[in-house]
């Protein structure tokens, strides 16, 4: 039964599927990792890459790891024969011994090897626990930009212009099988969408993107009568959770004026402040609702901000608009104390 379920893993026990990396120091996404994932993610299990200190994940395998809930198992050796395995994705470079290590079973943040201690006695699985992590900051956004019909929609360009202004690095998007290479138009988005059945208007499934960093988002291409909007939206680590939030909300009011002023003609977004569970700035889980930061809002709303601006009563937040008529957006900068 499990030889049915597992054909392209190389070894298996219980709810892992375990995939041994080969001799290439970068573990790239083939024909067989995609089925292994495939297969995995049909019978609800868990899939585990098998790898050396020596191997990194392309962009591409890592999208595939983590939307199928999977984790690396980095295997150790001792005298030269293979030995205990631990739960491994790294967040930052260095010596192994500096490296962020995770607990594969939770995907917490279990601390570099010399904090982890290891509970059970699985040789292949084993479990490590740590002590605990002062609550981890990401900075959320989620960007809409409208183009004309005609246009054509470079993929990435709102990321490639959002990140480094939120103290990321410039991304490096994928989709699932291949890196991006050519704009979309409304054919592309035609093209791919109708295949997966619905109504106009048409969205492409999203295509995700990271910065090396710890950044990590997705791309998602949609088009109605407007023409085409692209989304672009994720989250930003910002370490251990502030005290104060007027440094992110500053980034933030800055990068959506920014915004605001290369793409003038329709250009939305929110950023966010979320607490985490320490490591997870992909698939978030937060303890308190996150904290609005600042809201850009484009041309077709903006004129109603500045009756807004003018009103005493909106609190410790700010209010304004930049751009001049008729492309002119509204900016909102929230206190400390807005909660959603």
């Amino acid at each position: 039964m499990q030889e049915r379920y597992w054909p392209v893993a190389d070894e298996w026990a219980g709810d892992f599927a375990v995939h041994v990396a080969g001799p290439t120091s970068v573990i790239r996404y083939t024909a067989a990792l995609r089925a292994l994932f495939q297969t995995v993610e049909k019978h609800k299990k868990t899939a585990v890459l098998h790898s050396s200190p020596q191997h990194v994940l392309s962009p591409v395998t890592a999208t595939a790891v983590e939307l199928t809930g999977g984790f690396g198992l980095q295997r150790r050796y001792r005298y030269g024969k293979p030995g205990r395995a631990a739960a491994y994705w790294h967040i930052a470079e260095g010596p192994v011994g500096q490296q962020v290590f995770y607990n594969g079973l939770t995907g917490r943040m279990a601390g570099t090897r010399a904090e982890l201690r290891e509970v059970g006695d699985n040789p292949l699985h084993p479990r490590f626990a740590a002590d605990a992590h002062p609550q981890q900051a990401a900075l959320r956004f989620s960007v809409h930009r409208l183009r004309r019909p005609e246009e054509d929609v470079p993929m990435g360009a709102l990321a490639e212009f959002l990140l480094p202004r939120l103290g990321g690095g410039a991304p490096e998007a994928w989709d699932l099988t291949e890196p991006l290479a050519r704009p979309w138009n409304v054919t592309d988005v035609d093209a791919s969408a109708e295949p997966l059945g619905g109504e106009p208007p048409f969205a492409v499934p999203a295509v995700y993107f990271t910065d090396g960093r710890g950044a990590w988002g997705s791309i998602t291409v949609r088009r109605d009568e407007a023409g085409l909007i692209e989304h672009t939206s994720g989250s930003i680590p910002l370490g251990p959770y502030p005290q104060d939030v007027r440094p992110a909300t500053d980034l933030a009011t800055a990068a959506a004026r920014d915004l605001a002023q290369a793409f003038p003609s329709c250009v939305q977004g929110f950023f966010s402040l979320r607490d985490v569970d320490p490591g997870l700035f992909r698939s978030v889980r937060p303890h308190v609702p996150d904290r609005a930061l600042a809201l850009l809002v484009g041309p077709r709303a903006a004129p109603d901000f500045t009756f807004w601006a003018e009103d005493p009563s909106y609190g410790d937040g700010r209010i304004d608009v930049v751009g001049s008529h008729p492309y002119q957006a509204g900016i909102v900068t929230f206190g400390g104390d807005d909660l959603l």
